[in-house]
This record gives structure tokens, C-alpha cells and sequence, in this order.
């Protein structure tokens, strides 16, 4: 754990643990009522694709901001609305040359005054990573590239309201992958072959149905997913099993 002062932004940290490595990074804060920046402890180039989630300590939603390619999102992970309909935590993911993140007091959300907060922020890492977004076609055999085999893989519908999935390779080892939990609920694993059904492959993953609540026709989609074993990008990887 590092002091705020290891994490420069107008906000001091109270406590922080980072991974650079990984691209990630865990933030305490206090909150001040206005707009401000917030140290992440590592560095996210402009052109980097980056999620960050926010949770108030004492309660409320966790708002979600995500830069893709250029354009950003504002969601919460505890309910399936999608963007435009939430207001955007993150202005920018690349203040003070990418080591701070331009954060919005609007509404209190995620900086009000003298209340705590925690902040996760991931950035993609080539090999390892990858934070992008797809369009549906409502056809089987839809392709998505990360450049790796996934282990775990979380979609997000973003022109409207659609569930956050959850999938991985631990639970299901082999495809089909079947098994998802959904962030927004506290429901137990759930299957259906039907609708949420997606193949992780050597370099992406395969969704398997042309319907449903992350492939449907014109639908703009997000996803989060890690390798299952770190390799060079868009070379075929040993199983790690």
C-alpha cells in the first residue's frame, strides 16, 4: 500500500496499491464536491483503452467509466442501463500526460465533499488485456479479436439497457462456454444455450447464438477480457490447464 502522495492529483490519495504490470490500480480517496483529477499511479497513454469503477465507501452505485478507442462511456455496474443514460464519470482518462484521471462532481457521484470513495482502474495490456467493443449481427459465429485466449470475459450492452455477463474458463474449461453471472445481479449462475452461449478461442472469443442480450442485430457492445496465459499477441497459446 502507498501513500496519497506517491499518486499526484488535485485529490490526495489516502491509500493506494498498483500494478503496473498488470495495468491496474486500486485508489482510496476523498471526495471534494468538484470536478478534479485523480492519480492512478501508473501511466495511461492517450490511445490506450481504460475502465475505471467507482464505488462511494458508505453506499450508493458503482459508476463506471470506460475509454474506447477514443470515445467515453459512462455505465453502472449494479444496474443494466446503458450509456447515454448515466452521465460520465471520467471527462478524461489522460490528464497531467496520462497519470491522472479527470473526474465529475456532478451529482455527487463519485467526488463529493468529505465522503470516501474506491476507485479500480484497469488499462488494457497487450497480450494480457483487452477493452474494446463489438457490434452484434444476430448471427452465430460472431468473431470478436483480443489477440488471445480468454480466461474470463465480461460484456456490456452500451447504446442501451442489456445485463453485464460474466464468463470464464474456470468454471467452464472447455466450449461451449455456458456458465455466466451477471454484475448487476446477485442471482446464481445461470446457463442458456439459447441466448448467452460464446466460444473462447486462441486469439478472441466466438459468440455461438444471433440473438439474445449481447449479439442482436446493430447493438453496440463492450467487453473486458484477460488472457489465459500471457503470450505475444495474435500467436496461438498453449492451454495453461
Amino acid at each position: 500500500a502507498n501513500r496519497g502522495d506517491a499518486h499526484p492529483g488535485t485529490i490526495k490519495t489516502v491509500r493506494g496499491s498498483v500494478s503496473t504490470t498488470a495495468g491496474f490500480s486500486i485508489i482510496k480517496y476523498s471526495g471534494t464536491g468538484s470536478d478534479t483529477t485523480l492519480g492512478t499511479g501508473q501511466t495511461i497513454p492517450t490511445g490506450t483503452n481504460a475502465l475505471a469503477m467507482f464505488r462511494n465507501i458508505q453506499g450508493n452505485d458503482w459508476h463506471v467509466g470506460a475509454d474506447i478507442d477514443g470515445t467515453i462511456y459512462g455505465m453502472e455496474l449494479n444496474n443494466p442501463t446503458g450509456h447515454p443514460s448515466v452521465s460520465n464519470a471520467v471527462s478524461d482518462f489522460h490528464s497531467d500526460s496520462g497519470t491522472t484521471l479527470t473526474i465529475s462532481a456532478t451529482g455527487g457521484v463519485i467526488s463529493d465533499d468529505s465522503k470516501d470513495y474506491v476507485a479500480y482502474i484497469w488499462k488494457e495490456i497487450a497480450g494480457y488485456s483487452k477493452i474494446g467493443t463489438y457490434t452484434g449481427n444476430s448471427t452465430a459465429n460472431n468473431f470478436v479479436y483480443t489477440g488471445f485466449r480468454p480466461a474470463y470475459l465480461m460484456v456490456k450492452r452500451l447504446d442501451g439497457t442489456g445485463e453485464w455477463y460474466i464468463f470464464d474458463s474456470t468454471r467452464d474449461p472447455h466450449n461451449v462456454v455456458l456458465g455466466y453471472l451477471r454484475a448487476d445481479q446477485d442471482n446464481a449462475e445461470g446457463s442458456d444455450v439459447t441466448s448467452a452461449a460464446v466460444d473462447f478461442c486462441s486469439n478472441g472469443f466466438n459468440l455461438k447464438v444471433g440473438s439474445g442480450t449481447f449479439n442482436s442485430s446493430g447493438q453496440s457492445m463492450m467487453f473486458l477480457s484477460y488472457a489465459e496465459q500471457v503470450g505475444v499477441p495474435g500467436e496461438s497459446q498453449a492451454l495453461a490447464r
